[in-house]
């Protein structure tokens, strides 16, 4: 059975006050509006990943919040995983490869431009550019996590708010 893993670019940040550190950067107005939608989506899809994955920066983890309340995925499951943030592609494929195996659908919430370049890598051609709540499902035909490389990821579907005037 293949694995899936879906990515998802944290939800648009407030850029209102400049002496805010970038790593605790909110949400703003859009993004808490766009992540539960998004979530909502994903649910009446039927994607319900068994673990998800974000970065430790405040707009991610509240993205991955949101998605999780409206997926009915468990607040306290949800891992925190500091590498994330500004995370290199190497980082990003570590991070998957660590994932544990009775793991079938992984959800990572990330920044860009690690995710864009991450699904790309894995799909072994551009994916195209990940807006603010932008959704990747890649479905990878590997036997195990620790053996996720390039090329091996086929797109299920690449979906963001806009496409569904939220």
């Amino acid at each position: 059975m293949p694995f899936r893993l879906t990515i998802v670019r944290h939800a648009k940040s407030d850029w209102g006050d400049f002496a805010v550190a970038d790593h605790d950067r909110p949400l703003n107005e859009r993004g808490l509006r766009d992540a539960p939608a998004m979530g909502t989506k994903m649910r009446e899809r039927g994607d319900s990943p068994n673990l998800v994955v974000c970065s430790s920066a405040l707009r991610a983890h509240t993205t991955a919040l949101l998605l999780a309340s409206a997926l009915d995925y468990p607040e306290e499951d949800l891992v925190i995983e500091p590498s994330i943030y500004e995370a290199p592609m190497s980082a990003l494929l570590e991070v998957v490869r660590q994932t544990p195996e009775e793991v079938k659908h992984l959800m990572m919430v990330g920044h860009n431009p690690g995710s864009e370049l991450f699904a790309s890598f894995l799909m072994g051609e551009p994916v195209g550019n990940l807006v603010t709540c932008a959704v990747v499902d890649l479905e990878l035909a590997v036997a195990s996590w620790k053996t996720v490389s390039g090329g091996e990821g086929k797109l299920i579907s690449y979906w963001y708010p806009k496409m569904f005037a939220v």
